[in-house]
């Protein structure tokens, strides 16, 4: 019975370790924040003013959602490596 409050105590202690993200790792994170959010202004922006066939736009429209989400689950994924290490 000993032995059985020896491990659990020492199972709660390790599965309490909480990994912190140092300063320029949460300084990358905004960086690409702010990355993605200009990008995605200029898209809108072309979007807005599109002179091309409806076609055309929507066509362009999709590859910039594309794009954006690519990046979004890039930045995601660092970020979720950045919070692990």
């Amino acid at each position: 019975m000993k032995n059985i409050l020896i491990v659990l105590a020492l199972c709660g202690a390790f599965g309490t370790a909480q990994a912190e993200q140092t300063a320029g790792e949460k300084m990358n994170e905004t960086g690409h924040d702010a990355g993605r959010a200009v990008k995605k202004g200029a898209h809108r922006a072309e979007e807005a003013v599109c002179a091309k066939s409806d076609t055309k736009c929507l066509a362009e429209k999709g590859k910039h959602r594309m794009q954006e989400g690519t990046e979004a689950i890039k930045d995601g994924a660092k970020s979720s490596k950045d919070k692990i290490d």
